[in-house]
């Protein structure tokens, strides 16, 4: 469980971890295996998931940024933009 005030960064924190996970970069400090991640954001609309996931994206090998399709799937997997 993760727990906190709101707007403190809980989603961000958990975002970045997803996505070391994804790629298999580490995540703070730590060395984290490649996996197969989903990540349910319950709380946040489309475009303000596909913000994140490009800012939290950029610069590694899944850069959201760089991609078209970010700006017109809802879903993401560990392999890239749903679709890919």
């Amino acid at each position: 469980n993760l727990a906190g005030r709101p707007k403190i960064g809980k989603s961000w924190f958990v975002l970045d971890l997803f996505v070391a996970a994804a790629t298999g970069r580490s995540f703070l400090g730590f060395a984290v295996p490649k996996l197969d991640v989903y990540y349910l954001a319950l709380e946040d609309s489309k475009n303000r998931l596909i913000d994140r996931l490009k800012k939290v994206t950029q610069g590694t090998a899944l850069d959201l940024a760089q991609s078209s399709q970010a700006k017109t799937r809802a879903g993401w997997s560990a392999s890239g933009p749903a679709g890919s």
